[in-house]
């Protein structure tokens, strides 16, 4: 049942993130459609950058805490058991 409910935790963010981006991507355009046609013809490639270079961050980001959470959590469980060699 826990894990259930830790499925359905994360699915449910990762929809409003899936939801997120387009909305952001619709309050833009709306905003630049009033500054003119050449701060509206800017959002295309920002648009085209951001949505490559974002879920990138957000992977090597995840990536760098998940192992860094793997490192002290074995150099504390090394500790706990009271071994002293450490890598």
């Amino acid at each position: 049942m826990a894990l259930a409910r830790q499925v359905l935790g994360n699915s449910l963010q990762a929809g409003i993130a899936g939801m997120a981006e387009p909305l952001m991507s619709l309050v833009d355009t709306a905003f630049m459609g009033r500054c003119g046609v050449v701060s509206l013809a800017a959002l295309g490639p920002n648009a085209a950058l951001f949505n490559v270079y974002a879920p990138l961050a957000a992977c090597v980001t995840c990536t760098a805490l998940h192992c860094s959470d793997a490192v002290c959590g074995a150099e504390a469980l090394r500790r706990r058991l009271g071994a002293t060699q450490t890598c």
